[in-house]
């Protein structure tokens, strides 16, 4: 009698444990999607030390690395992200978002081994050329950025991204005629899109047309009233120019758009 009551106490215990298990996942995630993220975090952990080797714990990891980020939490985050793909090595997915976390934390070396890892699986990954070549280009590897970027337009030739990356590529490269090249055709097939006109206008401020530049920068402020960076472009222009009254306007209405205070205060000050 003994044996057959263990026996079903142990028959019982296993549904009871998953059943646990899902439900704590399950309450996790509802205190997620109601940004009670410290509790959301704290159960997550929970589910997770319940059943440690439960494949849908890959899932649980990712949710908890999303929430963690959200915090400001980047190491707990990578960490997460580590542990779920100890259990799904090959994931392009939970590769990439721990290689966005090691961007933010400025670990590019980190970031560039998952990519690398993600091309190896999948050689036209977009994102993850797209965001190599942008670690290329802050190591001034122009040569490697360019291969990124062209390999992405010969998969999709009329690809946008990567238009725009090669052109912001040649500015630093200071190939201007290059730049310009590429932004003039973007520019005549997305009349609307603001990026474009500002990124041509620091493309005119570089080569010494300063008038055309402003002319950009008007018609990107005209499409995206609310962007910091072209105000202080056009306050930057206008500065130059000895414009010191319009310049400070538009260093005033670039802190109304989120500008750094620090950074503007000391523009600010030459305009007297």
């Amino acid at each position: 009698m003994r044996h057959l009551l263990f026996l079903i106490l142990c028959c019982i215990s296993i549904p009871l444990s998953a059943q646990s298990y899902q439900k704590i996942a399950e309450k996790a995630i509802d205190y997620a999607e109601k940004d009670s993220l410290p509790q959301a975090e704290t159960l997550f952990k929970q589910a997770i030390k319940m059943e440690p080797e439960n494949k849908q714990n890959i899932l649980l990891y990712c949710n908890l690395g999303l929430i963690q980020r959200k915090m400001g939490h980047l190491a707990d985050a990578a960490d997460s992200y580590t542990f779920a793909l100890k259990m799904d090595p090959t994931s392009c997915s939970i590769l990439q978002k721990r290689a966005a976390i090691y961007i933010e934390r400025g670990f590019d070396s980190e970031a560039m081994k998952d990519y690398d890892t993600i091309l190896k699986i999948e050689p036209d990954n977009k994102e993850a050329l797209l965001l190599r070549a942008f670690i290329f280009k802050k190591q001034n590897d122009y040569n490697n950025a360019r291969l990124d970027y062209n390999h992405i337009l010969r998969v999709s030739p009329t690809d946008i991204d990567a238009r725009f990356g090669l052109a912001m590529l040649e500015q630093k490269a200071k190939d201007f005629r290059k730049a310009m090249e590429i932004l003039n055709p973007l520019i005549s097939e997305n009349p609307s899109n603001a990026t474009f006109y500002l990124a041509r206008a620091y493309v005119e401020v570089d080569i010494l047309e300063p008038d055309l530049a402003l002319i950009d920068v008007d018609r990107s402020i005209s499409l995206d009233a609310k962007s910091a960076e072209a105000f202080i472009l056009r306050g930057d222009i206008h500065l130059k120019q000895k414009k010191k009254d319009l310049a400070r306007q538009d260093y005033l209405r670039a802190l109304k758009a989120g500008a750094g205070v620090g950074e503007m205060k000391q523009r600010i000050e030459k305009c007297k």
